[in-house]
């Protein structure tokens, strides 16, 4: 696993009757978004357990990204009476006579290990540090009183009011929906055609709820986009373009970023060599397999983005079985639209917003992602109806 990983561990141990652990986590800053570096072992010998594994990822609530693995390697003590190593083939998942005990010991322990750590923010009281407190001199004393100003006219339920038209709710009522032009054929919400795409450039409106969902009034209701989703396709697609092509910008690294990866996972990334430089990867691999250096990057991700994109690259092959000459193409692409894509939660400005409306309707499939999730949706005017009614 590397040098590196020596910096990265924290020990973890405890004894009671039922069983004793011990072993190592990762600090929180040490999890990566690819799987390949988490091992039980049940009295010396190595297992796998789902159910234990969400106990350690519980004990670092609120300390990770929800994408985030934390890497570990524990070893459970126990009474061999109380293991059933025969609940599959391999004799790699075992069944433990008190799992749910188990689960909550082990939880605290991990929990334990990260406090005394101090992982968790922490107040010491006991140290006694003098606090240099400015003197607030007598001219600082009186603030004058901020001036607010206030419309004695405004009404907030006159119709014709200027605050009321600027509204979300009169903006949507002023919008004349029987002139708007169909996005779809009619009733049919289920395929779109990117060539029927019509819509009146002048009146359209596009708005962004919750920055999460993209919403546009269409002539049979109300039309709904997944803001990352949408991206992921145009990404995934831009991508595609670029490996079919062999036309790919790069950009150099202000500073070269190393990654320390275990040997599966260097594997990985040294048989994808070829096809990472013809998107725009520039890759240096050390003699000693365990080090790659990037020093250029595709110009369609961040700077920011390139580990977590390295990483979710290396998990999507990881987690197939699939030869790499099979569509290694669309592997690719797929790992760095969902690296790529913009998060949720982000604001979008209203060109944002046009520019991923437009592009997601020039796509030759804005239906679905590339893993084949849902990304538009329309509420038709009958649907609303019935909910008034």
């Amino acid at each position: 696993f590397g040098k590196q990983i020596n910096q990265e561990l924290l020990k973890i141990e405890t004894e009671t009757t039922l069983v004793n652990i011990s072993g190592f986590i990762c600090k929180p800053e040490g999890a990566r978004k690819t799987y390949g570096e988490q091992f039980f072992f049940a009295n010396k010998r190595f297992m796998k357990h789902p159910y234990f594994h969400k106990a350690v990822t519980e004990a670092y609530q609120n300390l990770l990204p929800a994408d985030a693995i934390p890497s570990y390697f524990i070893y459970l003590e126990t009474d061999p009476a109380n293991i059933d190593i025969n609940i599959h083939p391999t004799k790699t998942e075992i069944k433990f006579e008190n799992e749910r005990a188990i689960w909550q010991i082990l939880m605290a322990a991990v929990r334990e290990s990260l406090g005394r750590f101090n992982i968790t923010p922490s107040i010491d009281f006991d140290v006694d540090v003098p606090f240099d407190m400015p003197v607030i001199g007598i001219q600082d004393k009186i603030s004058a009183p901020p001036k607010i100003k206030i419309d004695p006219n405004y009404n907030p339920f006159k119709s014709n009011s200027s605050y009321k038209r600027d509204s979300f709710i009169e903006k949507f009522e002023k919008e004349n929906v029987s002139h708007w032009h169909e996005l779809y054929p009619d009733n049919n919400n289920e395929t779109m055609d990117s060539q029927t795409v019509h819509i009146a450039e002048s009146a359209r409106k596009i708005f962004q709820i919750r920055n999460k969902y993209i919403a546009c009034p269409v002539k049979s209701g109300i039309m709904f986009i997944d803001q990352r989703r949408a991206h992921e396709r145009i990404l995934f697609e831009k991508f595609m373009d670029i490996l079919k092509n062999k036309i790919s910008t790069s950009q150099s690294c202000l500073f070269p970023i190393g990654l320390t990866l275990n040997p599966a996972d260097y594997l990985i990334v040294k048989d994808l060599e070829e096809n990472l430089n013809a998107i725009g990867f520039v890759i240096f691999f050390d003699d000693a397999h365990t080090t790659i250096t990037i020093s250029g990057y595709p110009s369609s991700i961040a700077s920011s983005d390139i580990q977590d994109t390295m990483e979710i690259l290396i998990e999507e092959f990881k987690s197939t079985n699939v030869d790499y000459s099979e569509k290694i193409n669309e592997k690719i692409a797929t790992a760095m639209a969902s690296a790529a894509a913009i998060p949720y939660g982000k604001v979008l400005s209203a060109q944002e917003l046009e520019n991923i409306f437009d592009s997601l309707f020039a796509c030759a499939s804005p239906n679905y992602t590339p893993k084949g999730k849902i990304i538009t949706l329309i509420v038709t005017i009958e649907e609303l109806d019935k909910r008034f009614q």
